[in-house]
């Protein structure tokens, strides 16, 4: 499945994917990663900048247990390479 991206404040990501799709080509400071209701331990969710580079990996240790991950980076492109489950949401200024 793919995802699909609702570019806004914040942007909200949904669906699946084990590919590196584009969520944004431009260059935004991210806040932080919230990823909202991901179904079961072991899922996870890893959205990188457009050289392949770590902006938030996370994993679901619990079902149904949201993680938020503070990130506080002037990132060049968003990726979603892996989300399992849940939706994400990337809060930029």
């Amino acid at each position: 499945m793919a995802i699909t991206v609702r570019y806004g404040s914040p942007i909200k990501i949904t669906g699946t994917t084990n590919t590196n799709d584009l969520v944004l080509s431009d260059q935004v400071y991210v806040k932080f990663v919230y990823w909202y209701a991901p179904t079961t331990a072991g899922h996870l969710c890893a959205i990188k900048n457009s050289k392949g580079e770590e902006i938030a990996m996370l994993r679901c240790d619990d079902d149904n247990r949201s993680e938020i991950l503070p990130v506080c980076q002037l990132c060049n492109g968003i990726y979603c390479d892996d989300l399992d489950s849940g939706e994400v949401y990337i809060y930029i200024r």
